[in-house]
């Protein structure tokens, strides 16, 4: 698989869990307050993805250069993911004896993330495609 199908294929699984993050505070009895769509994609932003939805090379590279040279990404979103991530596999390999590459993959394939580490802005976007493709399941609001 390229690395480009690999990309598009983790993005479909990152926007798929986070509608199914958007399903279950839209159905839940109490909907914290959620009147709106931008409201929705916020209250979503805040829980925790069920993974991280990056390449385990990619994560072993990225971890091995901010390891050897400091280099951290220049957006904050990614910035705080990887600072996430790399910590993870850090506290994996010293508490576990475990080589870096394996802790990568420990944590990549088995650890939550704390976010979906997106912005607000794809977030309302992913609702509203998802609204679009989904006349009979959409997410409504009653204003």
């Amino acid at each position: 698989m390229s690395d480009t199908m690999r990309k598009n294929l983790l993005k479909e699984f990152r926007d798929r869990d986070f509608i199914r993050v958007c399903r279950s505070l839209m159905d839940a009895p109490d909907r914290s307050g959620i009147t709106s769509l931008k409201g929705l994609a916020a209250a979503a932003l805040s829980c925790g993805a069920p993974r991280y939805y990056v390449d385990i090379d990619f994560a072993y590279n990225t971890i091995l250069r901010m390891r050897l040279t400091g280099e951290l990404p220049q957006r904050k979103k990614s910035r705080d993911m990887w600072l996430e991530i790399y910590s993870k596999v850090m506290a994996v390999k010293e508490s576990r004896g475990m080589s870096l590459i394996r802790a990568v993959t420990e944590v990549i394939v088995r650890e939550p993330a704390s976010g979906f580490f997106i912005e607000h802005s794809t977030a309302v976007r992913n609702i509203k495609d998802y609204n679009r493709a989904n006349k009979t399941t959409k997410f409504q609001f009653n204003q």
